[in-house]
């Protein structure tokens, strides 16, 4: 190999060896300018009806991203794109969730364990504002997932005759300015299961009708 063969060698290996190094500077400057959103975790608490912590019991979990609705217009969740995780909860009850880069939506699929009911308000279906403690789907934009505040999920051991306990969404939502509002624990109005739970779609319904005829006689004092 000539020396003038050699200096090219040299010389096309050098601007190789620049460029990977230029590239790799515009990456990392890239990075820095726009990073990955921080990684969210959503923090669950299972307990049963004396609120002692509920351990092995199963989780199913979703979120998504909002996707465009070709029909419609506008946006829809993208459940089917989306992931879905299932976990056990620890001995103390608790259990957690990554939730994956930039998903806005999460929702508790189901919560089950042998011997036990999952209990939710019956009230929540009715929509704005009955379900505002509602801890079944998040919006995650305008919550706030926090460790010592883990949502709370009661369960209800099918031979107990004590109701089931309270709920709540954990965490923060982020009010008017972008104010932290705690969440807090909340009885559940017409409970899903438990012995003071509605029997049958009647019974079912006219308890939703003392619900709501309370919640009337509240606002209007």
């Amino acid at each position: 190999m000539t020396s003038r063969v050699k200096r090219q060698c040299f010389i096309g290996l050098a601007l190789i060896i620049l460029a990977s190094g230029a590239w790799a500077m515009v990456h990392f400057f890239s990075r820095q300018a726009h990073p990955d959103p921080p990684q969210v975790v959503f923090y669950g608490l299972v307990v049963d009806q004396d609120d002692h912590p509920v351990e092995g019991v199963e989780v199913v979990v979703r979120t998504a991203k909002y996707v465009s609705n070709p029909v419609m217009g506008g946006s829809t969740p993208g459940w089917s794109t989306g992931s879905t995780f299932r976990i056990s909860s620890q001995a103390d009850g608790r259990f957690k969730v990554a939730i994956p880069a930039n998903d806005e939506l999460l929702d508790i699929k189901s919560i089950r364990k042998s011997g036990y009911d999952w209990v939710y308000d019956l009230a929540w279906t009715l929509g704005p504002p009955h379900n505002e403690n509602d801890n079944r789907q998040f919006q995650l934009a305008g919550y706030r997932t926090d460790a010592s505040l883990p949502a709370v999920f009661p369960l209800h051991l099918s031979s107990s005759p004590k109701p089931a306990g309270k709920a709540s969404r954990g965490g923060f939502q982020v009010g008017v300015g972008g104010r932290l509002v705690p969440s807090t624990l909340v009885p559940l109005n017409v409970p899903s299961a438990g012995p003071n739970a509605p029997q049958n779609s009647k019974e079912e319904s006219d308890a939703i009708g003392i619900y709501l005829r309370t919640k009337r006689k509240t606002h209007s004092k």
